[in-house]
């Protein structure tokens, strides 16, 4: 009698295990597909907030950062002081002619004086009565005042005769002395705008879209050669070597990844053509307009693309009726 009162009584414990156990089964299966969503929600915000940076920074490196530069050059490339004249060298003295020219927008790549080390060792001897905390401040003056000029500082020097040299090769591709000492040198404003493909990466760089984040860095790098923004060339290719590396670990063949990156390149320069073609005031219209949307498509935050097309109509057609 005692067995079969018992029996019941451990047929129910069996039971009441087996059930909590299926239900925190159930509950870890949810909460693995609620973690799952959550990231894959994250990870598609974050890549449509990369893409309105993509399309800023065609804003930044193109009509913006022109005249930013033009800006900061007449605001504050002013300062004349010992500190500057050392670190100019020659060329304070004034141009000269014949085999000793030296072109304005190339003397700073040419001539030493105008890296970070070799500024500092100069700024010891401009002066023979300063303190070092006065050298540190002149010389930090000085660069500041050089780079927020329109050329800016060199990442290197390059003697006069590769200079020659480099330009003779690079003149068929368009490239003149002043652009290939923009692609050689850095300003304040290319400085600060770097900060927008950054952003661009650091949104894309876990996406697991390993062509769409391939794509995103031929947009870039065509851009930034546009510019010659040397910094952001360099950030360029931290996304380069990250796309390849994404690309070997899930598999993607090297001819999808060309592709797409090809790709990219190709719509940064339809882009960038287009620009051309439309002008600069209503460019800008339209990668505000752009920029605007992705980031409210990144919060969920419901918008009608035909309403604001509809009021950009309306501002373009009312300079034509006054006409």
């Amino acid at each position: 009698m005692f067995y079969k009162a018992a029996r019941p009584f451990r047929r129910k414990a069996v039971t009441d295990t087996s059930d909590n156990f299926e239900k925190e089964n159930l509950t870890e299966i949810y909460r693995n597909k609620i973690e799952t969503h959550n990231t894959k929600t994250k990870l598609n915000s974050q890549t449509i907030q990369a893409q309105a940076m993509v399309w800023l920074n065609y804003l930044n490196e193109s009509i913006l950062s022109k005249s930013l530069e033009q800006w900061s050059a007449a605001s504050f490339n002013t300062l004349s002081n010992e500190y500057t004249k050392i670190i100019d060298g020659s060329f304070a003295e004034g141009m000269k002619s014949g085999t000793d020219y030296v072109s304005p927008s190339l003397h700073r790549i040419i001539e030493s004086g105008h890296t970070l080390p070799q500024a500092f060792d100069l700024g010891k001897d401009a002066l023979d009565n300063d303190t070092v905390i006065q050298e540190i401040w002149g010389t930090n003056t000085a660069l500041l005042s050089d780079m927020s000029s329109v050329i800016g500082l060199p990442i290197n020097n390059i003697s006069h005769i590769s200079v020659n040299e480099w330009l003779d090769k690079l003149s068929p591709f368009g490239i003149n002395e002043k652009k290939f000492a923009d692609l050689l040198s850095y300003n304040t404003v290319e400085l600060i705008g770097s900060i927008i493909p950054i952003l661009a990466l650091m949104f894309s760089w876990n996406s697991a879209d390993t062509r769409k984040f391939t794509q995103i860095v031929g947009i870039l790098g065509i851009s930034a050669l546009y510019a010659g923004n040397p910094i952001s060339l360099i950030v360029v290719m931290v996304g380069l070597a990250r796309s390849f590396q994404k690309a070997r670990n899930s598999n993607v063949k090297m001819k999808d990844w060309l592709k797409a990156l090809s790709h990219g390149g190709i719509i940064s320069m339809l882009v960038l053509l287009l620009m051309s073609v439309i002008g600069a005031t209503l460019w800008t219209m339209i990668i505000c307009a752009l920029v605007i949307i992705k980031l409210l498509q990144s919060k969920d935050i419901p918008f009608d693309p035909r309403k604001l097309a509809k009021y950009i109509l309306a501002l373009i057609r009312q300079p034509i009726k006054s006409c």
